[in-house]
């Protein structure tokens, strides 16, 4: 989904598409929308000014020339209210062969993190991992130096499948005490069109209610990734 202000993702991160798919460069599935159009500006001002956090919503082709996506990515802060410190690729449209491969053009681009390594289609780590790690790549036999913070749970990954309000709640809950009872961070990726409870049987309002119930639950560090990944980074360097 894309819709007027691009998607939230765990209530807390606003992203923008960089190229729509009428771009000559563009995917058939990217963005309808130019974000520089100045009702995007609109609400992207309203976002930031309610403490939102704008991230960068990678077009599916950006992968396939690293030098553009790091220009692209490189004007993601020309206007001085915004400063994108992470990208999630459309589709998780990273390179298909070695995800690794974009990781470094994000990392030449000075992102401070990546949040493109999820599922589509089942809660879950696909990396085997619930926190936030730095990539091996196995090419270049180096760590990427950017931080990935995986997501772990999108819309999707539940409400593909024909279930009602209460079992998808059950299946939203089930994965976060999954990740709470290892003591792992849930990223969640839902929709903003999943606002309308019409849409994708009623994934909105069934992560509300949920994320309502524990909203009063002290334990939990509620955080957007730009705040997760600055809270890694500097827990690590303490250790160190």
């Amino acid at each position: 989904m894309d819709g007027v202000a691009g998607e939230t993702h765990g209530q807390v991160v606003l992203l923008c598409g960089v190229t729509s798919f009428v771009d000559p460069t563009g995917a058939p599935v990217d963005v309808n929308y130019d974000f520089r159009d100045p009702a995007m500006v609109g609400a992207m001002r309203k976002a930031i000014e309610n403490g939102w956090e704008i991230g960068l919503h990678a077009s599916v082709n950006a992968r396939q020339d690293p030098i553009r996506f790091r220009r692209r990515a490189t004007s993601r802060g020309s206007a001085r209210w915004v400063s994108a410190e992470g990208p999630e690729h459309h589709y998780w449209a990273t390179d298909a062969e070695t995800p690794e491969r974009t990781l470094w053009a994000h990392a030449s681009a000075g992102f401070e993190y990546d949040s493109s390594l999820g599922l589509n289609d089942s809660p879950g780590f696909r990396r085997g991992l619930m926190w936030p790690f730095h990539p091996f790549d196995r090419e270049r036999a180096q760590i990427v130096p950017i931080l990935e913070v995986p997501p772990t749970l999108m819309d999707g990954g539940v409400f593909y499948r024909d279930v009602t309000a209460d079992e998808g709640a059950e299946a939203i809950s089930a994965h976060l005490r999954r990740v709470f009872t290892a003591g792992g961070a849930a990223v969640l990726d839902w929709h903003l069109e999943q606002c309308n409870p019409a849409r994708l049987r009623g994934a909105g309002p069934v992560l509300s209610s949920v994320l309502l119930e524990l909203a009063g639950d002290g334990d939990i560090f509620w955080a957007s990734p730009a705040e997760l990944a600055d809270w890694w980074q500097t827990r690590r360097k303490r250790l160190e």
